[in-house]
């Protein structure tokens, strides 16, 4: 039963199976704005961290003082550094309990104890005791802090 005209037929062409190139419009425009979320998120990161890093380094060093004379110049050049003011490097005595409370107040009084030993020959327990104290102030400063004590 064969049929001499189906004989003469060539076989059927199968179509090529559909490829992903070339990607359409839509694709396109989510890769482009795939790039600029991570180029953007990248770029949000390193200013973050570059931002901070006086601190990072305020408290790794921190933990190498050997006196309370070391832990408060450190204090004063992240201050110096976070805060514009030209007046914080001559700061002392209430004048920077009062600037250093602001952004950290439940340390006040054992602050204002700890800034008047610095005019006395220190121990051991006023070293830790100041040390604990700017770890918490640097711990404690956060771009609000830093933007409220610089308007005050």
């Amino acid at each position: 039963m064969s049929n001499p005209l189906l004989e003469q037929l060539a076989p059927i062409a199968q179509p090529l199976a559909p490829g992903v190139w070339p990607l359409a419009y839509g694709w396109w425009l989510l890769i482009v704005l795939a790039v600029i979320l991570v180029t953007v998120s990248v770029a949000k990161f390193v200013a973050f961290r570059r931002f901070w890093a006086i601190k990072r380094l305020a408290l790794n060093t921190l933990a190498h003082c050997s006196s309370t004379r070391e832990i408060n110049g450190l204090i004063k050049q992240v201050a110096l550094h976070y805060f514009p003011c030209p007046t914080i490097s001559s700061m002392h005595g209430e004048a920077w309990v009062e600037f250093l409370s602001r952004a950290n107040p439940s340390d006040s009084k054992m602050l204002q104890q700890t800034i008047n030993n610095l005019y006395r020959e220190e121990t051991a327990q006023d070293l830790e005791q100041f040390a604990t104290l700017a770890s918490n102030w640097l711990n404690a400063l956060t771009k609000k802090n830093i933007k409220d004590i610089g308007h005050a």
